[in-house]
Protein backbone atom coordinates (compact mmCIF):
# COMPACT_ATOMS: atom_id res chain seq x y z
CA UNK A 1 0.00 0.00 0.00
CA UNK A 2 1.35 3.59 -0.48
CA UNK A 3 1.85 5.60 1.98
CA UNK A 4 -0.27 8.30 2.60
CA UNK A 5 3.01 11.13 2.10
CA UNK A 6 3.40 9.39 -0.91
CA UNK A 7 0.08 9.16 -2.38
CA UNK A 8 -0.73 13.10 -1.66
CA UNK A 9 2.86 13.80 -3.08
CA UNK A 10 1.79 12.37 -6.57
CA UNK A 11 -1.91 13.84 -6.65
CA UNK A 12 -0.17 16.74 -5.52
CA UNK A 13 2.48 16.54 -8.27
CA UNK A 14 -0.92 15.14 -10.90
CA UNK A 15 -3.11 18.02 -10.45
CA UNK A 16 -0.54 20.58 -11.19
CA UNK A 17 1.08 19.03 -14.30
CA UNK A 18 -2.55 18.77 -15.70
CA UNK A 19 -3.16 21.90 -14.44
CA UNK A 20 -0.01 23.00 -16.97
CA UNK A 21 -1.33 21.30 -19.54
CA UNK A 22 -4.69 22.44 -19.60
CA UNK A 23 -3.13 25.80 -19.17
CA UNK A 24 -0.97 25.05 -22.71
CA UNK A 25 -4.19 23.85 -24.52
CA UNK A 26 -5.88 26.69 -23.82
CA UNK A 27 -3.61 29.31 -24.71
CA UNK A 28 -3.04 27.69 -28.18
CA UNK A 29 -6.59 27.19 -28.85
CA UNK A 30 -8.08 30.01 -27.14
CA UNK A 31 -8.73 33.01 -29.87
CA UNK A 32 -6.63 36.20 -29.23
CA UNK A 33 -10.29 38.01 -29.47
CA UNK A 34 -11.10 36.22 -25.91
CA UNK A 35 -7.77 36.38 -24.44
CA UNK A 36 -9.09 40.16 -22.71
CA UNK A 37 -10.97 38.32 -20.76
CA UNK A 38 -8.61 35.62 -18.73
CA UNK A 39 -7.40 37.42 -15.38
CA UNK A 40 -3.83 37.50 -16.19
CA UNK A 41 -1.22 38.77 -14.33
CA UNK A 42 -1.08 41.99 -16.93
CA UNK A 43 -5.08 42.42 -16.67
CA UNK A 44 -4.66 42.34 -12.45
CA UNK A 45 -1.97 44.50 -13.20
CA UNK A 46 -4.30 46.94 -15.07
CA UNK A 47 -7.07 46.98 -12.81
CA UNK A 48 -4.95 47.77 -9.61
CA UNK A 49 -1.51 49.36 -8.44
CA UNK A 50 0.52 46.01 -8.43
CA UNK A 51 3.49 45.31 -10.11
CA UNK A 52 3.88 42.96 -12.66
CA UNK A 53 5.90 40.88 -10.45
CA UNK A 54 3.34 40.99 -7.86
CA UNK A 55 0.41 40.43 -10.45
CA UNK A 56 2.41 37.63 -11.76
CA UNK A 57 2.35 36.25 -7.79
CA UNK A 58 -1.07 37.01 -7.04
CA UNK A 59 -2.13 35.49 -9.75
CA UNK A 60 0.14 32.03 -9.16
CA UNK A 61 -0.65 32.16 -5.42
CA UNK A 62 -4.38 31.69 -6.57
CA UNK A 63 -4.06 28.90 -8.64
CA UNK A 64 -1.76 27.47 -5.82
CA UNK A 65 -4.72 27.79 -3.77
CA UNK A 66 -7.38 26.32 -6.18
CA UNK A 67 -5.74 22.97 -6.43
CA UNK A 68 -4.55 22.61 -2.94
CA UNK A 69 -8.67 23.03 -2.39
CA UNK A 70 -9.14 20.67 -5.24
CA UNK A 71 -7.14 17.76 -3.46
CA UNK A 72 -8.19 18.75 0.06
CA UNK A 73 -9.42 16.03 2.02
CA UNK A 74 -11.96 15.98 4.62
CA UNK A 75 -10.91 14.98 8.21
CA UNK A 76 -11.13 11.16 8.59
CA UNK A 77 -13.50 9.42 11.07
CA UNK A 78 -10.50 7.63 12.40
CA UNK A 79 -9.12 11.02 14.10
CA UNK A 80 -12.62 11.82 15.87
CA UNK A 81 -12.70 8.08 16.81
CA UNK A 82 -8.85 8.19 17.90
CA UNK A 83 -9.43 10.90 20.48
CA UNK A 84 -12.59 9.66 21.73
CA UNK A 85 -11.44 6.45 22.54
CA UNK A 86 -7.61 6.82 23.73
CA UNK A 87 -8.62 9.77 26.64
CA UNK A 88 -6.03 12.44 24.45
CA UNK A 89 -7.12 16.10 23.36
CA UNK A 90 -5.30 17.73 20.43
CA UNK A 91 -3.57 21.35 21.35
CA UNK A 92 -3.26 23.57 18.00
CA UNK A 93 -3.22 26.85 17.91
CA UNK A 94 -3.84 27.81 13.94
CA UNK A 95 -0.67 29.00 11.83
CA UNK A 96 1.28 27.18 14.75
CA UNK A 97 3.33 24.40 13.76
CA UNK A 98 3.78 22.22 16.66
CA UNK A 99 0.70 20.30 17.87
CA UNK A 100 0.76 18.78 21.25
CA UNK A 101 -1.65 15.36 22.64
CA UNK A 102 -2.18 15.62 26.11
CA UNK A 103 -4.16 13.43 28.62
CA UNK A 104 -4.18 13.33 32.29
CA UNK A 105 -4.65 10.48 34.31
CA UNK A 106 -4.66 11.48 38.30
CA UNK A 107 -1.67 12.96 39.15
CA UNK A 108 0.53 12.07 35.95
CA UNK A 109 0.59 14.15 32.31
CA UNK A 110 1.68 12.90 29.44
CA UNK A 111 2.42 15.26 26.39
CA UNK A 112 3.05 14.42 22.87
CA UNK A 113 4.36 16.61 21.12
CA UNK A 114 4.89 16.34 16.74
CA UNK A 115 5.29 19.29 14.04
CA UNK A 116 3.86 19.54 10.81
CA UNK A 117 6.45 20.53 9.34
CA UNK A 118 8.50 17.13 9.25
CA UNK A 119 5.09 16.33 6.36
CA UNK A 120 5.71 19.14 4.24
CA UNK A 121 9.55 18.68 4.28
CA UNK A 122 9.17 14.67 3.48
CA UNK A 123 6.37 15.10 0.81
CA UNK A 124 9.37 17.62 -0.80
CA UNK A 125 11.61 14.42 -0.53
CA UNK A 126 9.01 12.12 -1.71
CA UNK A 127 8.78 14.06 -4.57
CA UNK A 128 12.22 14.75 -5.75
CA UNK A 129 12.15 10.54 -5.21
CA UNK A 130 10.14 10.54 -8.22
CA UNK A 131 12.07 12.62 -10.92
CA UNK A 132 14.42 9.70 -12.57
CA UNK A 133 17.57 11.31 -13.93
CA UNK A 134 16.36 11.77 -17.42
CA UNK A 135 13.93 13.83 -15.87
CA UNK A 136 10.78 11.42 -16.36
CA UNK A 137 8.01 10.43 -13.73
CA UNK A 138 8.83 6.85 -11.89
CA UNK A 139 6.28 4.89 -9.67
CA UNK A 140 6.25 5.64 -6.04
CA UNK A 141 8.24 3.53 -3.91
CA UNK A 142 5.72 1.72 -1.73
CA UNK A 143 7.78 1.30 1.07
CA UNK A 144 8.58 5.03 1.67
CA UNK A 145 6.81 6.53 4.88
CA UNK A 146 7.17 9.58 6.53
CA UNK A 147 9.04 9.56 9.27
CA UNK A 148 7.77 12.48 12.16
CA UNK A 149 10.12 13.33 15.08
CA UNK A 150 7.73 13.44 18.41
CA UNK A 151 8.40 14.14 21.91
CA UNK A 152 7.26 12.10 24.77
CA UNK A 153 7.18 13.74 28.14
CA UNK A 154 5.13 11.59 31.26
CA UNK A 155 5.62 14.25 33.73
CA UNK A 156 4.76 13.07 37.16
CA UNK A 157 5.44 15.70 40.17
CA UNK A 158 8.51 13.49 41.34
CA UNK A 159 9.98 14.47 37.96
CA UNK A 160 9.40 13.45 34.53
CA UNK A 161 10.52 11.16 31.21
CA UNK A 162 11.04 12.80 28.05
CA UNK A 163 11.53 10.33 25.34
CA UNK A 164 12.63 11.49 21.92
CA UNK A 165 11.43 9.54 18.62
CA UNK A 166 10.09 9.06 15.49
CA UNK A 167 7.04 7.80 14.36
CA UNK A 168 7.61 5.60 11.11
CA UNK A 169 5.66 2.82 9.55
CA UNK A 170 2.84 3.47 12.18
CA UNK A 171 5.05 2.82 14.68
CA UNK A 172 7.36 4.58 17.05
CA UNK A 173 11.20 4.52 17.14
CA UNK A 174 12.48 5.59 20.41
CA UNK A 175 16.41 7.40 20.28
CA UNK A 176 16.79 8.33 23.79
CA UNK A 177 14.40 8.73 27.17
CA UNK A 178 15.85 11.51 29.46
CA UNK A 179 14.56 11.67 33.06
CA UNK A 180 14.32 15.15 34.70
CA UNK A 181 13.54 16.70 38.02
CA UNK A 182 11.04 19.06 36.66
CA UNK A 183 8.68 18.79 33.97
CA UNK A 184 9.40 22.40 33.17
CA UNK A 185 13.07 21.25 31.93
CA UNK A 186 11.42 18.89 29.64
CA UNK A 187 8.67 20.49 28.35
CA UNK A 188 9.54 23.99 27.84
CA UNK A 189 10.90 25.52 24.60
CA UNK A 190 13.03 28.06 25.92
CA UNK A 191 16.22 28.63 24.97
CA UNK A 192 17.36 28.14 29.48
CA UNK A 193 15.50 24.43 29.53
CA UNK A 194 17.03 23.67 26.18
CA UNK A 195 20.49 24.65 27.81
CA UNK A 196 19.53 22.71 30.80
CA UNK A 197 18.35 19.78 28.74
CA UNK A 198 21.81 19.57 26.71
CA UNK A 199 23.86 19.58 29.96
CA UNK A 200 22.04 16.59 31.55
CA UNK A 201 22.96 12.71 30.51
CA UNK A 202 20.65 11.52 28.25
CA UNK A 203 21.69 7.90 28.75
CA UNK A 204 22.41 5.50 25.89
CA UNK A 205 21.12 5.24 22.36
CA UNK A 206 17.88 3.51 22.61
CA UNK A 207 18.77 0.36 20.31
CA UNK A 208 22.12 -0.13 22.05
CA UNK A 209 19.59 -1.12 25.47
CA UNK A 210 19.82 -4.65 26.43
CA UNK A 211 16.70 -5.84 24.88
CA UNK A 212 14.78 -6.43 28.33
CA UNK A 213 14.77 -2.54 29.10
CA UNK A 214 14.04 -1.51 25.75
CA UNK A 215 10.85 -4.12 25.90
CA UNK A 216 9.74 -2.84 29.27
CA UNK A 217 10.07 0.54 28.51
CA UNK A 218 8.12 0.03 25.37
CA UNK A 219 5.43 -1.49 27.27
CA UNK A 220 5.52 1.39 29.77
CA UNK A 221 4.93 3.61 27.47
CA UNK A 222 2.67 2.00 25.57
CA UNK A 223 0.75 1.27 28.47
CA UNK A 224 -0.05 5.21 28.53
CA UNK A 225 -1.10 5.15 25.11
CA UNK A 226 1.92 5.67 22.97
CA UNK A 227 1.38 2.64 20.37
CA UNK A 228 0.68 2.06 16.78
CA UNK A 229 -2.49 3.88 16.42
CA UNK A 230 -1.20 6.87 18.33
CA UNK A 231 0.90 6.49 15.73
CA UNK A 232 -1.04 5.79 13.04
CA UNK A 233 -3.42 9.26 14.18
CA UNK A 234 -0.22 11.62 14.32
CA UNK A 235 0.22 10.43 10.14
CA UNK A 236 -3.20 11.16 9.56
CA UNK A 237 -3.84 14.30 11.69
CA UNK A 238 -1.07 15.72 10.69
CA UNK A 239 -1.29 15.16 6.80
CA UNK A 240 -4.86 16.83 6.83
CA UNK A 241 -4.06 19.50 9.27
CA UNK A 242 -0.78 20.45 7.11
CA UNK A 243 -2.93 20.95 4.31
CA UNK A 244 -4.98 23.50 5.72
CA UNK A 245 -2.38 25.03 7.12
CA UNK A 246 -0.31 25.14 3.78
CA UNK A 247 -3.85 26.78 1.91
CA UNK A 248 -4.18 29.44 4.97
CA UNK A 249 -0.28 30.24 4.36
CA UNK A 250 -1.09 31.06 0.97
CA UNK A 251 -4.05 33.03 1.23
CA UNK A 252 -2.36 35.27 3.85
CA UNK A 253 0.66 35.94 1.34
CA UNK A 254 -1.85 36.76 -1.28
CA UNK A 255 -3.12 39.41 0.99
CA UNK A 256 0.06 41.15 1.94
CA UNK A 257 1.08 41.38 -1.88
CA UNK A 258 -2.64 42.71 -2.79
CA UNK A 259 -3.17 45.15 -0.26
Amino acid sequence: MLSRVALRSGVRSATRAIGRQGAMRAAVARPMALRSFSMTPRRLQEESSLTAADADLVATLKNEIKIEKEIEEPESPVVSKYLKDSGYQVVHKEGRDLVELVRKDGGEVVHVYFSLFDITSNESFAEEEQEGEDGQEESFDEDFDSPIRAKIVVEKPSGSLAVEATVHDDMFLIQYVLPTESAKTAIENTAEAEHERRQLYQGPVFSTLDPTVQSAIERYLETRGINSEMASFIVEYAGVRENQEYIRWLEQVQKVVEN
